[in-house]
């Protein structure tokens, strides 16, 4: 786990958030700091500095400059990192965009699979896989992504619908039942009726799931499971949301693959079977889908 991914996977208090974006932006001028410097740098006391090392889980200030020295490097190896805004310049041709794509992507697995939480993905699981019938609530670039996993959760028998509009996705969260499941995708966490959405569903009893890479905990006590995303790109600086498609297509495909794992550990042979007739014959002549 390289520092950047440990300080974003790490519970911070945004005092020790804003010490650690000073390192990551800083890290040629911390590497020749002492501890004590660096705590004068910051403004804080050398204990507060202690305290988030602790939190990142290293051991110290040595430990801290090893990893720092690790990712500066990591930075300036053009043959390894990509820009995650600017993956690629207008002198690139085809085959050199192909291949910093490649590395994109590589890199944003990479990064997902070391900030998975396990215990909340298996949360999100145990709901999905107990719910009578999820809904998927998001908007823009990620409609194509919410549509591809419900088809794939009606392959296997699951009632699944995602809503296509604010209208739509009004009329789920104030109707949906207890034993029902809302997803719940924002890469930025700033889509705006998501609030509200997320409070109506949460007064029907509905157990929530929210995907975000927003650092923002105001929905924690509604939610019951948070699935997080990376969250490296910028929302105004990018080129495209090439590194957010793959984070949330990724892990939709976690949550599919696994249902569908456990669906075929239990036998449940013949409720696949006739959610592939479902997608075979046309979702719009199964009534009880919706």
């Amino acid at each position: 786990m390289n520092l950047k991914t440990r300080i974003r996977a790490a519970v911070l208090t945004p005092a020790e958030a804003q010490i650690a974006g000073y390192i990551l932006d800083h890290g040629e001028a911390v590497m020749e700091m002492k501890l004590q410097d660096f705590a004068a740098a910051v403004h804080v006391s050398r204990s507060t500095v202690i305290r988030l090392m602790h939190a990142l889980g290293l051991s110290g200030w040595k430990e801290l400059k090893v990893e720092l020295g690790q990712w500066l490097r990591l930075c300036q190896d053009p043959g390894h990192s990509v820009d995650v805004n600017l993956p690629f310049s207008p002198e690139d041709d085809s085959g050199q965009i192909a291949a910093r794509l490649a590395r994109l992507y590589q890199d944003t697995l990479q990064e997902m699979l070391e900030v998975l939480d396990h215990d909340q993905l298996e949360a999100a699981l145990r709901i999905l896989e107990k719910a009578d019938c999820t809904y998927v609530v998001t908007a823009y670039h990620n409609l194509s992504m919410a549509a591809n996993f419900s088809d794939k959760l009606l392959s296997i028998g699951k009632r699944i619908q995602a809503a296509t509009s604010v209208q739509t996705q009004d009329f789920l969260c104030c109707n949906a039942r207890s034993q029902d499941a809302v997803v719940f995708i924002s890469y930025s966490g700033t889509y705006h009726p998501l609030a509200e959405l997320i409070d109506k569903a949460a007064r029907q009893g509905a157990k929530l799931i929210l995907i975000t890479g927003s650092e923002d905990d105001r929905f924690d006590d509604r939610i019951h499971a948070r699935l997080r995303l990376c969250g490296r790109e910028s929302r105004l600086g990018r080129m495209a949301q090439f590194a957010s498609d793959m984070e949330v297509h990724f892990l939709l495909d976690i949550l599919y693959g696994s249902l569908l794992n456990r669906l075929q550990g239990t036998g449940q042979g013949d409720r696949m079977a006739r959610g592939g007739q479902l997608i075979k014959s046309g979702v719009s002549d199964y009534k009880g889908t919706y």
